[in-house]
């Protein structure tokens, strides 16, 4: 099992975020928090941009669960530590009013809902049955 200590050791890949060379990566265990300072190898402008990059063996990131369980399922991506956990995210829809919506702005946020739902439950399912590997391997190349 990898210690969260090693993660600065690997390549990592990330989204862009200006002109900070280093990132700090907040990570909460079960028992303890702990915040690691990594320096992204790699920077790139999206999410898919960043799975298809680890998948290729670029180096390690952090991407949504919900985007990536189809190649944590198929072995293709690998968690390196399922003991922790990146802060949570919330996802806001902002507009001016909800007295005369459209139904398109209506019907998308009812997609949104039903999206990230749907994907909670996925990821649970996941978490209970996701199998172990061996994560030294995805540090290999750093």
């Amino acid at each position: 099992m990898m210690a969260s200590s090693q993660l600065r050791d690997c390549a990592f890949v990330s989204l862009t975020d200006g002109a900070k060379p280093t990132r700090r990566l907040p990570l909460a265990g079960q028992d303890d928090h702990v915040e690691v300072t990594i320096r992204p190898k790699f920077t790139v402008d999206s999410y898919h941009s960043m799975a298809t990059g680890i998948a290729q063996g670029m180096g390690v990131g952090v991407l949504p669960i919900h985007a990536t369980l189809p190649a944590l399922l198929d072995g293709r991506l690998q968690r390196v530590l399922p003991e922790y956990r990146i802060r949570q995210v919330d996802v806001y829809a902002l507009m001016p009013s909800t007295c005369f919506l459209d139904a398109k702005v209506r019907s998308w946020i009812n997609h949104l809902k039903s999206h990230f739902a749907n994907a909670a439950k996925e990821a649970a399912g996941y978490e209970l049955s996701r199998r172990r590997y061996s994560p030294q391997a995805a540090c290999s190349a750093a």
